[in-house]
This record gives C-alpha cells, sequence and structure tokens, in this order.
C-alpha cells in the first residue's frame, strides 16, 4: 500500500521524506539504499550493484548541515565534538555542480564510495563522509589542450595534452597527508585533413605521438591542502621517432612543493618509502601502450 501527500510518502508501512535531486524525483534517498523498496517502486534509477546512478549534485539540492543527523554515523552535524570536522564543513567551499553515482545516506548526503563528474571537466573517485570527500580517492582535474612549437621542424605546431590527478588521502574536501600528483602531457601530431581540429583520433594514432612527460609530485599535505615538508618528484619522458623510442628518467628533493635539488633515484626511493609509498613507475616504452596513458 503506497500513500503519498505533499511532503511524505509512505511504503510499505516506512514513512519517508521525498527529496528533490535524485534521477527520480518521486522517491525518496532512502529508496536507493533499500533494495527491497527500489524493487517494489520500480522506478529509481540504480545500477546492478544496487548504486544509486546519475544523482544531481548542485549547491541548492544538498542537505541543509547544521543539523542532520546521519544514521550512519550518530553524529549530529554541528557537533564540536565529531573529530571538529562539524565547525570545518560551515567554512567549505561552495559544492561543485555534477552528477554523482555512488551510495547516499538516509539523509540525502553523499556517504559512502562513489564518484561524481563535475560539470567543470573534474571528477572525483573516492569515499564521501557527510557529502565532502574524506578518505583515499583520486581527484582528477580538467584536461588542457594548446598548440606548441614543434622542435624538429620550424613554422610547425604540435597538439599538447595535459592531463592533471591528485591520489591520495582527502578530509573535508581538500588532500591531507601523503599523495601524489601526476601530471601527464602528450605531444602529438596534428592529423592532415582532420575538421574536427581536437579530434580524440589525433591521441590513437601512435605515429603521431612524439612527446610524452609523466611527472610524479609525492609529498604530504597539510589541512588546506599545500604540500608542505620533504617530497621528491620523478620525471619520465619518452621521445618517438621512426628508429624508436628513448626513455629518460629524472628525481627532484622538492621542500614545500618546491624543486630544491637534483637527487639520485636511491634518495627519492628512500623519501617515498619514508612516507610509506612507492617510488612511481616509468610509462611504457612501447608507442602503442602510451596511447593507453591518455583519457578521452
Amino acid at each position: 500500500i503506497v500513500e503519498e501527500s505533499d511532503d511524505d510518502m509512505v511504503v510499505h508501512g516506512r514513512s519517508k521524506r521525498r527529496r528533490t535531486g535524485l534521477a527520480s524525483s518521486t522517491i525518496s534517498t532512502d529508496d536507493c539504499m533499500d533494495g527491497a523498496v527500489a524493487d517494489a517502486t520500480m522506478d529509481v534509477n540504480t545500477t546492478q550493484d544496487g548504486l544509486c546512478k546519475d544523482v544531481r549534485i548542485s549547491p541548492d539540492n544538498r542537505p541543509a548541515f547544521a543539523m542532520i543527523v546521519d544514521s550512519t554515523t550518530s553524529t549530529t552535524v554541528g557537533n564540536s565534538n565529531n573529530n571538529n570536522k562539524a565547525s570545518s564543513l560551515a567554512n567549505r567551499p561552495p559544492i561543485k555542480a555534477g552528477w554523482y553515482t555512488g551510495t547516499l545516506s538516509v539523509n540525502g548526503h553523499r556517504h559512502g564510495h562513489g564518484t561524481t563528474k563535475h560539470d567543470d571537466g573534474t571528477s572525483y573517485t573516492g569515499p564521501y563522509v557527510n557529502d565532502h570527500m574524506d578518505g583515499y580517492g583520486t581527484y582528477t582535474f580538467t584536461t588542457t589542450r594548446h598548440l606548441v612549437p614543434n622542435p624538429k621542424m620550424n613554422g610547425n605546431s604540435l597538439h599538447r595534452v595535459i592531463e592533471k590527478s591528485f591520489e591520495g588521502n582527502f578530509s573535508n574536501d581538500a588532500p591531507l597527508g601523503k599523495g601524489i600528483v601526476v601530471t601527464k602531457s602528450v605531444d602529438s601530431l596534428p592529423v592532415c585533413g582532420s575538421v574536427v581540429g581536437w579530434a580524440a583520433q589525433n591521441y590513437t594514432v601512435p605515429s603521431n605521438i612524439q612527446h610524452v612527460e609523466v611527472i610524479h609530485d609525492v609529498g604530504m599535505h597539510n589541512s588546506e591542502g599545500v604540500a608542505v615538508g620533504e617530497g621528491v618528484r620523478v620525471v619520465y619522458t619518452a621521445s618517438y621517432t621512426d628508429r624508436g623510442s628513448v626513455l629518460q628518467q629524472e628525481c627532484f628533493r622538492l621542500l614545500n612543493g618546491k624543486i630544491t635539488m637534483k637527487v639520485a633515484l636511491d634518495y627519492a626511493s628512500w623519501v617515498c618509502s619514508c612516507m610509506g609509498m612507492e617510488v612511481p613507475s616509468p610509462p611504457s616504452t612501447t608507442l602503442s601502450d602510451d596511447v593507453g596513458m591518455i583519457s578521452h
């Protein structure tokens, strides 16, 4: 028996508050957590694993933080005893609009593991606590594209694609503790006769790739997400010619995110081990595998 009013919905004897912002506004966020109810309504957009899918996230449809009690944590947001996270939530940056797939709490928070693809081109995959990034996850920045001079041919240009990501620990929507920033730069020849300019096909033709650079910045971060203390930068570069490819490696010591000197690989390995991390692996030296480094 299903009875509905303007504000509440009763399903199988359970009272549920309806929220907007889901793919289907006719059910509550609790329905995504309750497989039996979801199956009964046949109206919720979920994955085969029972995760909420394509949940619209925007600042105007997020639950209020001040007095919400999350049943999965049994703590009130706004309680100063909650590891001081409550007070920081009030000063958190504006929530980015996007689409979310993952688990939700009964109050509509992103809570547990999930992925949010933001409207600005960035994304985050990892754990959430009360609607903010918290735990070990991966944040991907917006991919940039521009032209650079071709050093092998005067007057010509190469297409450069730069991808950047952070993999590490998050707390209150910012990196905290150990993590690694990876910046991938790929230079390739333009496709002759292409009318789409930055066509993805340009980066799927191995012979078009001329140069690949992957920069790994390994270090610690403070509560504001700023690199602090000693870290290392490991840089791999691969240049491609008709005769094959050449892979080079360089290591640098970092202090508060800034390069101080060039160091040996053994030193970089020691610094990484002190942080409980491994030295980043080099990219493949084959053209076909290097294409796999690039996301489209």
